[in-house]
């Protein structure tokens, strides 16, 4: 059994999600919150040059650049105070810079987003989602296009975009500018693809089974989980997480968070409800609820996996080993792929991108004397030696370099270090998770030593998902697309059919509607303004691929 300090550090950090301690919050006050009257000339007096390097190691003796900084944080910290984590005193220190926080309650965003662009009372530099508001309109009066002040003053962000085009071309408007320096996720396929499909390792042997690569075979493994292993609950999932299993057919089925889901096929738009496969899987899924082999949305789906009464779930690697191990020795689990149609198909995976549309932006605000101090901070992270601090901490401290791997120090393994709780030491200590600031995850795992590796029980489970879900044809995933003001408009008009298709998708599942009346569920689909919402989206991927 790891212990809690390890189970915070090395298990988060080798699912390829992020690493320890997870700081999410900030408070709001504070003396140096910054008051969002930027106009002032404060702190510009240019140091001397800093960034001759990859991660800026030459520091400079003037006095450090003053930089306002916007952002949000959840509330569920909001005690903690960004001046208070110790990577970021160090990224200042280190770039020359005095950072002037003002950090609102997460679940504020939005609404002081608003305001502040609407009173044009903007910091030097604004960390939001950028997507969500439309980085080209916010380019027309709040934040400036970044194309020079990455090539002149972000050497590290800049190398990572030469090496990895598809990134850079997400990063861009339409209209063919950078718009923030991003949070990015990692660029590799193994951190871009961090949980999916899952079910009893022990109940398969204990059948004679092979983990199902068929939707066929799933059925199979699903009847035996529940005849001969007793299972109230052979598959248990949400609604909105089906995808994985429809893209055994091509698509994920399901509207998330009101929004539609599409796919991409030889460069088109294909939404789903429109087509014959829709039908078929629906056609499956029907089949397997009527039989009692698929639950969805079971209630405690936790508490029914760790009793021994659930066959397969979706969730992230080594999920519920431990706990389902305390219960029944012989619990394990295997990571499965996503199903195919026929035996020896590439399997149909939708990997998240690296870049969301969620980073720092510098503003209108911002004096032209700023860029190159704005440009050496945020660019720290992206480099060698910021990477490490976010991802592994300090060397010496959280750390030490054997036979050039990451070793973490002995106070990473202790249940209270410094006398702190694991939360409160990843807080102060470590860039957080979803932190208000721009920086690269991914990729640990290759720079960890064998002997941390070994150290955490975790470590198999995580290596075996991510070859299980991080291989297969990701060809039809939609990139980040960026809707016209006027495109984003229109969706209002098609929030009925949205949910309209929603309903539907329940009540063929349950048999509530008849999937004889599918044919006539397409037309209403359509007269709702389906086809409108295709070509919309066709407009804005159309214009992703010209960036």
């Amino acid at each position: 059994m790891r212990s809690p300090k390890l189970k915070l550090f090395l298990g988060v950090l080798l699912s390829a999600v992020l690493v320890i301690g997870l700081f999410t919050g900030c408070r709001g006050g504070g003396e140096k919150q910054a008051t969002g009257d930027t106009g002032k000339n404060v702190g510009t007096k240019k140091p001397q040059e800093t960034n001759k390097g990859e991660d800026g190691k030459k520091e400079s003796s003037s006095e450090p650049v003053e930089i306002s900084y916007w952002a949000a944080t959840s509330p569920e910290n909001a005690d903690v105070d960004p001046e208070n984590v110790k990577v970021y005193q160090i990224v200042e220190k280190k770039t020359n810079v005095d950072i002037k926080w003002n950090h609102i309650p997460k679940d504020k965003e939005k609404e002081q987003f608003e305001l502040m662009i609407s009173t044009e009372k903007l910091p030097d530099v604004i960390f939001s989602d950028w997507a969500e508001y439309g980085p080209d309109k916010a380019m027309e009066n709040s934040i400036v296009p970044i194309d020079d002040i990455i090539s002149k003053h972000a050497p590290n962000l800049k190398k990572i975009l030469d090496k990895n085009p598809d990134v850079a071309r997400d990063m861009k408007t339409d209209s063919g500018h950078y718009f923030a320096f991003p949070y990015l996720k990692g660029v590799e396929m193994e951190d871009r693809v961090t949980n999916g499909l899952q079910m009893r390792k022990d109940w398969l042997e204990d059948s004679g089974l092979k983990a199902p690569e068929t939707i066929d075979d799933w059925y199979n493994t699903l009847k035996a989980f529940k005849e001969q292993q007793g299972a109230t609950i052979p598959f248990g999932i949400d609604m909105d997480r089906l995808g994985f299993i429809t893209s055994a057919w091509g698509f994920i089925i399901t509207n998330i968070n009101d929004k539609v889901n599409f796919s991409v096929k030889d460069k088109k738009i294909v939404y789903p409800p429109l087509q014959p496969e829709y039908k078929q899987a629906l056609e499956t899924l029907k089949k397997w609820s009527d039989e009692g082999l698929l639950v969805l949305g079971p209630k405690e789906l936790s508490k029914e996996i760790v009793a021994g009464t659930c066959g397969a779930w979706q969730a992230s690697p080594a999920s519920y080993v431990e706990e389902g191990k305390a219960t029944n020795p012989n619990f394990d689990v295997v990571a499965v792929s996503n199903p195919v149609i026929k035996a020896g198909e590439t399997p149909t995976i939708f990997p998240r991108w690296p870049f969301s549309g969620r980073g720092a932006a510098v503003t209108t605000k911002c004096p032209k004397e700023k860029y190159e101090a704005v440009g050496r901070w945020l660019d720290y992270s992206y480099g060698k030696e910021g990477y490490f601090l976010d991802n592994f901490g300090i060397e010496g401290e959280q750390y030490t370099m054997v036979d050039g791997k990451v070793l973490p120090s002995d106070i990473m393994y202790e249940k209270e270090p410094d006398g702190l709780t694991t939360g409160q030491y990843g807080m102060r200590h470590f860039r957080p998770k979803n932190a208000p600031g721009p920086y690269l995850t991914g990729n640990t795992r290759s720079y960890l030593h064998q002997d941390a590796l070994n150290k955490d029980k975790t470590f198999a489970y995580n290596d075996q998902a991510t070859k299980a879900w991080g291989k297969g044809d990701a060809s039809h995933t939609l990139p980040n697309l960026y809707l016209t003001a006027a495109e984003a408009l229109k969706m209002d008009d098609y929030s009925e059919m949205l949910t309209y298709v929603s309903d539907m998708l329940k009540k063929f599942i349950s048999g509530e509607e008849s999937l004889d009346n599918f044919d006539k569920f397409v037309e209403e689909v359509k007269r709702m303004g389906a086809e409108d919402v295709v070509s919309i989206y066709q407009s804005a991927l159309d214009r992703y691929y010209a960036r």
